[in-house]
């Protein structure tokens, strides 16, 4: 049996953006995959961020309304003092 590191609702919070990103090793994300299967909580933290974050890949190539780009660059211009 193989021995996982310790993973507490707080730990995993802490570790969740590295966890999704990929950037954990293997034992640890297994650590985690299993103290989110029996943690509600921290398995809808994880649901959540997970959807969160295909929503924002899938809007970011969807371009901005010119009304809304122009609105951008005018409060830069004004922030910038131009």
């Amino acid at each position: 049996m193989t021995a996982y590191p310790d993973v507490t609702c707080d730990t995993l919070l802490a570790s969740i953006s590295a966890y999704l990103d990929g950037d954990l090793g293997a034992a640890t994300c297994a650590a985690i995959e299993a103290h989110a299967a029996t943690c509600d909580r921290c398995g809808a933290v994880i649901a959540d961020f997970r959807e969160a974050t295909g929503m924002c890949r899938k809007l970011a190539d969807t371009p901005l309304p010119p009304a809304v780009q122009d609105l951008a660059r005018a409060r830069v211009r004004s922030l910038l003092g131009k």
